[in-house]
């Protein structure tokens, strides 16, 4: 993931979350992940579809539209075919994020990226703060998709919907291939959001949790 995020780039990430927290008791943590699930299910429908479309096929020369093919289409021989493409439809699913979304539907997919998210929220301990001030910017490349999770004391105070307009900022950075950009983007509109529903800040102004970003394979 170093060739999607540089040191510079995460010195500017940092600064953005810090600039963002300036005036709000909240703790902006933006998180990326490469994938959310091996979604095995995934890999046996590219399995199972590749190994239909041979014995599909092979059903469909066996009438002879392809005379000198005919002798050669024997039981084993097309089962021997299922069975390698079928192999590499399961191991294309694996490894090519664009088939693997084709053979995910989308409420599983959101599923699994919204059950990383609050296992990511829990584990890097996001809601060890004074006031459970917590907020997790989640992204999972692979899937395209983005989970914006903020702890009770945030929630109590800005309207659930206030957070699709920070995804589709990040959303719209990613799109144009553009990871830092839309970090940032999701990172001012983040504190833009908790400015309007006045998230005040601390008197003491201690920052509790630390302003970098994170990842999954770190």
């Amino acid at each position: 993931m170093d060739e999607l995020v540089s040191d510079e780039d995460r010195q500017r990430v940092a600064d953005a979350i810090e600039k963002a927290e300036a005036a709000t008791a909240a703790e902006i943590v933006p998180f990326v992940a490469v994938q959310s699930d091996t979604y095995p299910a995934a890999h046996w429908r590219g399995g199972v579809l590749g190994a239909l479309l041979v014995v599909s096929g092979g059903a469909l020369l066996r009438t002879g539209i392809v005379p000198g093919l005919t002798p050669y289409l024997t039981d084993l021989s097309i089962l021997a075919a299922a069975l390698v493409v079928g192999l590499s439809g399961a191991l294309t699913a694996a490894v090519a994020p664009p088939i693997l979304r084709a053979l995910t539907p989308p409420d599983e997919m959101g599923r699994a990226v919204y059950r990383r998210a609050v296992e990511v929220f829990l584990e890097r301990e996001l809601f060890d703060t004074r006031d459970r001030t917590g907020i997790l910017l989640f992204v999972s490349l692979n899937e395209h998709r983005i989970e914006v999770l903020a702890d009770r004391g945030i929630d109590a105070q800005v309207d659930e919907t206030a957070w699709t307009d920070v995804s589709d900022h990040i959303r719209q950075g990613i799109e144009d291939d553009r990871l830092t950009q839309g970090l940032l983007n999701g990172i001012e509109r983040c504190g833009r959001v908790l400015d309007e529903y006045g998230v005040d800040a601390h008197p003491d102004g201690e920052d509790q949790l630390a302003n970098h970003l994170r990842r999954d394979d770190e």
